[in-house]
Formats: structure tokens, sequence, C-alpha cells
């Protein structure tokens, strides 16, 4: 979905903001929830995770110090629970 945005929209900006709803969001503010603002909130934090998740190096198991980085970008992103989050992610422990 979010590819075939992009390919119509043609900016990243757009794609996330039609992905998020917001332009709905801001033509219908009575009945919108979350509000347009929220929207960009949201937003916002989805590119910090994708900031945070830059740096991780793939096809490496991650030690750690690499775990508690992805999960605190994911935390970014949207809030969970850690632990069975971590859990299923990494079913094998450290990797150090």
């Amino acid at each position: 979905m979010l590819a075939s945005l992009y390919d119509s929209l043609g900016s990243v900006n757009a794609t996330l903001k039609s992905y998020a709803g917001y332009w709905w969001a801001l033509v219908n503010p009575a009945i919108a929830y979350p509000s347009a603002n929220a929207r960009l909130l949201i937003i916002k934090r989805w590119q910090a995770c994708e900031r945070q998740l830059k740096d991780v190096k793939p096809y490496k198991r991650p030690t750690r110090e690499e775990q508690d980085v992805i999960m605190n970008a994911l935390g970014m992103a949207r809030g969970f629970y850690r632990d069975p989050f971590r859990d299923a992610l990494f079913p094998y422990g450290d990797y150090s």
C-alpha cells in the first residue's frame, strides 16, 4: 500500500500523511480522531523511528546494545510492552 501511495504521490511526506489519514482528518475535524495535528505527531514518531533504525546493520545478529537501539526506535513509532516484543524479535536472547 505504501509503495502504491508513493508511486502516485511522489514524496515520502505526502505518502505518510495519506497513510495516516491526515488529509481526511484535516477536512473532517468534528469527527476525526485522532485529530489532524495528532496524526502529524504520529508521523513524526514514525520518522524518528526510521532515523534510529538506519543505524542498524542488516543481516547480522544484534548485540544486546543493538537490540536496545532497535527496541527504543520501535518505541518511538508506537508504544508497546517491550519484553514480549523483544522475545519475539530476538528469540535466542543475547548474541554477544
